[in-house]
């Protein structure tokens, strides 16, 4: 138990100190998680019928298979990483609690939006807070169903 908190407390401080990792190597795991969201659906809609509750329960399915997928990666690569040391486990885990908090760059990133909206327009407040953008090089939007079919700030992925 002691070792878990550890690991919270090591990747609070790393992501206070650091933020958002936007510089390593590897993509960040909402990114991972957004490729396997579509190559999931695209995988789904062949099986499932094309009706509404076809599709319900084809999201029912991605729903329960992502979370589930993450938790047994997570598991299996930190019972390996355990096997080699709990040094290396412990230091997985800390930089796992770092990916998962973004608690630096969310605040900078919605204290942009504020002032933005303060200061500016509603649609520069949309803008101010493009994190994806800045990260991946490019924003994705389309128009939202969400919002009644309309032009809306929702980004995707």
């Amino acid at each position: 138990m002691d070792h878990i908190l550890a690991a919270m407390l090591g990747g609070f401080l790393l992501d206070l100190l650091l933020g958002d990792p936007v510089w390593v190597p590897w993509p960040h795991p909402v990114v991972v998680m957004g490729r396997c969201v579509n190559g999931l659906e695209v995988m789904l809609r062949k099986i499932f019928p094309a009706t509404h509750s076809g599709e319900l329960a084809a999201g029912c399915v991605l729903a329960g298979i992502l979370p589930l997928g993450t938790v047994l990666l997570c598991w299996g690569v930190l019972y390996l990483a355990e096997l080699v040391s709990p040094w290396v486990s412990l230091g997985l885990e800390i930089l796992l609690c770092w990916q998962a908090l973004a608690m630096k760059d969310l605040r900078m990133e919605s204290e942009r939006v504020y002032h933005a909206l303060e200061t500016g327009t509603l649609e520069e407040a949309r803008t101010a807070g493009g994190h994806c953008g800045k990260r991946y090089g490019k924003t994705f939007t389309r128009r939202c169903d969400t919002c009644g079919g309309g032009n809306c700030s929702r980004k995707f992925l």
